[in-house]
This record gives C-alpha cells, sequence and structure tokens, in this order.
C-alpha cells in the first residue's frame, strides 16, 4: 500500500479490525473529523510525533506504544484518535531532545 491514499489506508485499517498508526497527524486528525462527521467508525487511529531523530525513530515509537497499550487501549472506544504524546509516553527516552 506504498501509494494509497490516506483514506484507502484507514479503510484497509477499519475493514482488517486495525488499529491505524501514523505521523501524518495533519492528515489523519482530519480525515477523522470527516469520518466523524459522515458517521463513519474506523477501528482509532493513534498520531505519532516525528520529532524523535529518525535514527531511533522506529524503537522509541514501539517502546511508547507499548506504554501507551497498556494504560490506554483497553477500554478506548471505537474511532478513537489519540496523540501519542512523548511527554506522556516517552520523556525518558528522549533525554537531550526537544520534543
Amino acid at each position: 500500500m506504498d501509494r494509497a491514499k490516506d483514506f484507502e489506508h484507514l479503510e484497509y485499517s477499519t475493514k482488517n479490525g486495525l488499529v491505524l498508526i501514523t505521523h501524518n497527524r495533519y492528515h489523519f486528525r482530519k480525515l477523522d473529523k470527516d469520518w466523524r462527521a459522515a458517521s463513519k467508525i474506523h477501528g482509532g487511529i493513534i498520531l505519532c510525533s516525528m520529532k524523535f531523530g529518525s535514527k531511533n525513530l522506529s524503537e522509541t515509537t514501539a517502546v511508547m506504544l507499548q506504554r501507551f497499550i497498556q494504560e490506554r487501549l483497553v477500554n478506548l472506544p471505537p474511532s478513537f484518535c489519540d496523540f501519542l504524546d512523548p511527554q506522556i509516553y516517552g520523556k525518558d527516552l528522549l533525554r537531550g531532545q526537544d520534543v
């Protein structure tokens, strides 16, 4: 799905019972708002920050996601859209970095 449009990614994740995780915060916030306005339900969107530095981006995001899931994902409603805030879930991972 490399060349798929944003809405196609959200449709795919919803159809397959997945939560979409993205660094594209602006577009997916808008897409979430549009879906809600149309009374469409999706599987959920987790918005991530790109401010970790590309060297450790995947590793840092994975650790933060694990923390987020343990703390929040259990009781989130369908069609949630939440920010994976580095100040909450990754502060100890980001020493010396401006987030």
